[in-house]
């Protein structure tokens, strides 16, 4: 069994936390000690300063670090700051396989992002979201509109987000659940005893949380070793194979 991080960020925050990997180095230091082979991430420049500055940083640091695999934000087309065939090309180019809506100052809506989204629908290209910036209000629009995007949300609050989030997973196949702040007692099971676990991926949420405690909590969730090898990261490397640039 392999652990795949979903959802993992270097670089230094302006106001940091007690934890960071101001550097690929120091998260390829940290995660080897855990035990943490492979981790999807991003960069904290991509909504501390700008996206695209963001996403050139994060290619250039964790270059050297195969370990890791690069998410990108995004911006809206309208500005002139994304051209969607030219951005579509320059993710083939860097290995970007995944995507990031950091909406600070735009909506991360269809009408905003129609193009891009189809795009990524027929590309099937995964959309992750922050539910602290991107409420499950918003997020139920958007996959009434996109139904085929593959969307990763990842929730902020350990109680009671699984009262929006379940109603959604029965409708929308495409919507995955990071595990990293999914903490009630027995809910990890209940989920996979209901649906299945192929829309859960395992996700840290590092720095904000400890990475070690999201591993802690699914290694005694008690499920099957079916179930904790697919959420480990048995489904991020389908959803990120499946992927056609």
């Amino acid at each position: 069994m392999e652990w795949f991080d979903c959802h993992a960020e270097i670089g230094r925050r302006m106001v940091p936390g007690p934890l960071q990997a101001p550097n690929a180095a120091a998260l390829a230091a940290l995660y080897s000690e855990i035990g943490i082979p492979r981790a999807l991430v991003v960069h904290s420049s991509m909504y501390e300063i700008y996206a695209m500055t963001g996403n050139a940083r994060l290619v250039e640091e964790i270059a050297g670090y195969p370990q890791f695999t690069p998410a990108w934000a995004i911006l809206p087309p309208q500005t002139g700051e994304l051209d969607v065939s030219r951005f579509l090309d320059d993710m083939r180019k860097a290995g970007v396989r995944a995507l990031w809506a950091f909406p600070t100052g735009y909506s991360p809506n269809v009408t905003t992002f129609g193009a891009l989204y189809e795009e990524m629908v027929a590309r099937r290209i995964p959309l992750f979201v922050k539910v602290s910036v991107f409420g499950w209000h918003e997020l139920t629009p958007l996959l009434q509109e996109m139904p085929g995007l593959r969307v990763v949300a990842i929730p902020t609050h350990c109680w009671g987000e699984d009262r929006y989030f379940r109603p959604l997973i029965e409708r929308y196949p495409g919507l995955h659940i990071a595990t990293s702040m999914y903490l009630p007692e027995g809910g990890l099971k209940d989920f996979c005893d209901c649906y299945g676990p192929s829309q859960l991926l395992f996700g840290t949420s590092f720095p904000d949380c400890q990475p070690g405690g999201s591993l802690f909590s699914l290694l005694h969730a008690g499920l099957c070793d079916a179930h904790l090898e697919a959420i480990a990261g048995g489904n991020l490397r389908r959803l990120l194979e499946e992927v056609r640039l």
